[in-house]
């Protein structure tokens, strides 16, 4: 399942559990070292985030209750904010403002293309509202599609319907759960105006918890006032620019975002099918200090020209393969390429992007 596996679509140091946590944490912090593919924790897909450990301070989410954590007494926000870059548009609580995931200095920053956190803290309670570009598309039947991918879904009423013009999945949680930092208020499927899903997951932290009962309608009132933004992705066939002045062919119904960090940046690309399709991730670093592969090349694939070798693995239906070659001409820099599908056409729609990077 494509939404269970797939490689992470941003450079993360931090997990969507520590969507609370001011502190750093994960394969980023390791001293001298850009993170590897191995160290890419699961993107926050329909299956991620539901967790373990619940605070067993359960309030139900009554459908007539108000109270949250003092959180429902703000007044609204005189003005808007938009999410990734303009995909969509909320109306938030006066101080609910766009705060991005901290990370350590060898990390790069989440990309604004790919998420949004909007963030709150007062006495020690949390507020965020957490927004994903899924690169995925409306299935033949949604509703259903996000009820097995959703691990949420179970412990929910599942709706489609139609808010201010935007079709969306609702996922309204018949209890609030919460495990060691975030309880679940709310969560959306929303269909942005070119068709593709953007997900708004609405969290409260455990704090909140014992005057919490009222936290749904709260996400709620706030997922009411989405609208559409402007911003499309491009899916159409094209070349795009990399770093130091090279480029690379992306097939049609590929999306592609770039991840700046201090010194370096990481691309991503991934193909754009339905919640339930095949995991698949291409990802580039350039960079100063690549992270060296774990293994030992078995092939050689051509990369800005030249034959270089790669480590092929396969893992049950899962086919992966990274290399790493210098850049002529910029001494120092070196591009590390990893990709992945558990589809063997998307896998050679990756292999052929690989071979057109010059």
């Amino acid at each position: 399942m494509r939404a269970m596996q797939r490689v992470a679509a941003t450079w993360r140091a931090l997990t969507l559990g520590s969507l609370f946590t001011l502190v750093a944490c994960g394969g980023a912090n390791r001293a001298n070292e850009i993170p590897g593919p191995e160290d890419l924790p699961p993107l926050p897909t329909a299956t991620a985030s539901a967790s373990s450990g619940a605070s067993p301070a359960t309030p139900t989410a009554d459908s007539g209750a108000t109270e949250c954590g003092g959180f429902e007494s703000r007044p609204m926000a005189a003005k808007d904010e938009s999410l990734l870059s303009d995909r969509l548009e909320i109306r938030p609580f006066d101080g609910l403002v766009n705060n991005a995931r901290p990370t350590s200095i060898m990390a790069a920053a989440p990309a604004e293309d790919a998420e949004t956190r909007l963030y709150f803290e007062e006495n020690g309670k949390q507020f965020v509202v957490y927004v994903e570009e899924m690169f995925a598309r409306p299935g033949a039947d949604l509703a259903r599609e996000v009820e097995k991918s959703d691990p949420y879904a179970k412990d929910a009423t599942v709706e489609d319907k139609t808010v201010a013009g935007i079709r969306e999945i609702r996922l309204t949680p018949k209890t609030l759960r919460a495990d060691h930092e975030k309880a679940l208020a709310l969560r959306l499927y929303a269909v942005a105006k070119d068709g593709l899903l953007v997900r708004v997951s609405f969290f409260v932290s455990p704090e909140v918890m014992p005057t919490g009962a009222g936290c749904t309608n709260l996400a709620k009132k706030l997922a009411d006032t989405i609208t559409l933004g402007k911003r499309a992705i491009v899916l159409d066939a094209r070349r795009v620019t990399l770093d130091a002045g090279r480029a690379m062919d992306l097939p049609k119904d590929f999306g592609f975002y770039p991840q700046p960090g201090a010194d370096f940046v990481v691309y991503h690309v991934f193909p754009v099918t339905t919640l339930d399709g095949p995991e698949a991730g291409f990802h580039i670093y350039f960079g100063n200090h690549p992270q060296k592969p774990a293994g030992t090349a078995n092939l050689t694939l051509p990369l800005l020209g030249k034959s270089t070798p790669f480590i092929d693995v396969k893992d049950g239906d899962h086919h992966s393969r990274e290399g790493i070659t210098q850049i002529a001409g910029s001494p120092g820099l070196f591009m590390h390429v990893f990709f992945g599908a558990s589809d063997e056409g998307i896998f050679t729609d990756f292999e052929k992007i690989t071979s057109s990077i010059r």
